[in-house]
């Protein structure tokens, strides 16, 4: 009799026990996948690049755009897979991180800065109309965000654009010059030579 309860009392231990690993697999549709995705963005010494993105595959799609849009992960995990994303250039990639600079969410700023800079990597010449609306916005970060994303596209289109902004800047009275955007945009044009003159 003592024999009998005790193996009941193991086995409804045992299925304690299995009922949150149940949870788990029920919550998480993506498996293995998942696993491998949050493993490589919590990296301290090693942080995952496109290279890696690339290789992992389209696989991890689904589970980084799930990732970015959980407003509960932490602001490291979700500024990680946003910058992910510029590994697969598609169509609807751009569409996705081009709504996140709309979004309203309790990282609104940091979800920003980082699709502006994922936008630049991943698409170039063709994210300037996404980026270029940014480069007056009121905070500052944002605005330097998309001035250093706009380096990042480094063509004569994008620095132009940066150098025309630079002179609008300095035009300005000094109570209305921001010194340390201005800064940020000189370095900017300064590393990249202007265009030479065809002859």
């Amino acid at each position: 009799m003592i024999r009998r309860h005790n193996r009941q009392r193991w086995i409804l231990v045992a299925i304690l026990c299995l009922i949150p690993f149940s949870a788990l697999c029920e919550e998480s549709p993506f498996g293995g996948m998942e696993q491998k995705v949050l493993t490589a963005l919590s990296g301290f010494e090693h942080v995952a690049g496109t290279d890696f993105w690339a290789s992992l595959g389209t696989e991890s799609l689904p589970v980084l755009k799930r990732i970015v849009e959980d407003a509960g992960r932490t602001p490291l995990h979700r500024s990680r897979a946003i910058l992910a994303l510029a590994a697969f250039p598609t169509d609807e990639t751009h569409a996705f991180l081009s709504s996140l600079l709309l979004r309203e969410d309790p990282m609104k700023d940091l979800i920003q800065r980082h699709a502006l800079r994922a936008l630049a990597v991943g698409f170039k010449e063709r994210a300037l109309a996404d980026i270029v609306p940014f480069l007056e916005h009121e905070d500052f970060f944002i605005r330097e965000s998309a001035a250093k994303a706009l380096g990042t596209v480094g063509t004569p289109q994008a620095m132009d654009i940066l150098r025309k902004l630079l002179d609008r800047r300095r035009a300005m009275k000094t109570g209305e010059k921001d010194t340390v955007f201005l800064e940020t945009l000189e370095k900017l044009t300064a590393a990249r030579p202007k265009k030479a003159p065809k002859p």
